[in-house]
């Protein structure tokens, strides 16, 4: 493709993946090995089940959010394949904040799993995370430097999935260079409007961190469990919608077919 070509036609696009979204693969590939290597090596067995209870959980959820993102950035640059000069800048900028915040997901996602523990009396769970040093002693129940440590991840959630907001909306910016039709332009459509979704759900985090008392703060985590309910709804919604589009644009392909015969036809007869 030459560098005049913002983009793979959207009938044309290929399987082969573009230097865009190798360069992206690796930086994602990256922060799951930070992941990975945030895991102390464990010199013994009782170390290894302290390990187990504390960090086994809250990695499963880092590393399943961070291949949502991962999904969601393969998903886009599949359907639409643009790399003009907007693009590259704001997944750039997605970049980033995918490997800036890979300890602070970490971070957030051993707190909650400290929360949980608080909330039901797992003395167990909590004795390990405080064992293993994942967490100060002071930091559980909504105390000590969880504010900072909400705040950061909550403006990072916000300005990450709306970063994909804006790269949806570039998209649906560039349609007629794309040749987008109209399943594209509703999927596109949909595709801003769950990122749009996930804005929200931060954006109510925040509000909720700030509303309630300080020291009560951290209840806000649990904000983000709305997120499998309200994108679950947002899907049904969208594929009955999506089957009366394909339903209509069948009609209308059908109509057109027989318009057409009779044309062929009445021409012939004449």
């Amino acid at each position: 493709m030459d560098r005049s070509s913002p983009a793979v036609p959207y009938r044309l696009r290929r399987d082969e993946p573009m230097r865009i979204e190798g360069f992206s693969d690796a930086v994602f590939g990256f922060s799951l090995t930070l992941l990975a290597f945030s895991l102390e090596v464990p010199s013994s067995i009782e170390e290894l089940r302290t390990l187990a209870v504390a960090q086994l959980v809250p990695t499963l959820a880092a590393f399943a959010l961070m291949c949502w993102i991962w999904a969601e950035h393969n998903s886009f640059f599949r359907q639409f394949g643009l790399q003009d000069g907007t693009t590259i800048v704001l997944n750039c900028a997605l970049l980033f904040l995918v490997v800036f915040y890979t300890y602070p997901l970490k971070f957030m996602a051993v707190y909650l799993w400290a929360l949980v523990a608080d909330i039901f009396d797992w003395n167990g769970v909590l004795a390990g995370i405080m064992g293993s040093g994942s967490l100060a002693a002071g930091t559980r129940a909504g105390r000590g430097d969880d504010f900072a440590l909400l705040l950061i991840y909550n403006l990072g959630f916000i300005t990450l999935f709306g970063i994909f907001a804006l790269l949806y909306h570039h998209a649906l910016r560039q349609k007629d260079t794309l040749g987008l039709d109209a399943l594209a332009l509703f999927d596109a459509r949909a595709g801003q409007r769950v990122h749009l979704i996930s804005v929200a759900v931060g954006l109510t985090a925040v509000m909720d961190m700030l509303l309630v008392p300080r020291g009560f703060a951290g209840i806000s985590g649990m904000v983000y469990m709305l997120i499998v309910p309200v994108h679950g709804f947002h899907g049904v919604r969208h594929g009955r919608a999506r089957a009366r589009l394909l339903a209509a644009l069948a009609g209308d392909h059908g109509r057109r077919a027989i318009d057409d015969s009779l044309a062929e036809d009445d021409g012939a007869q004449r």
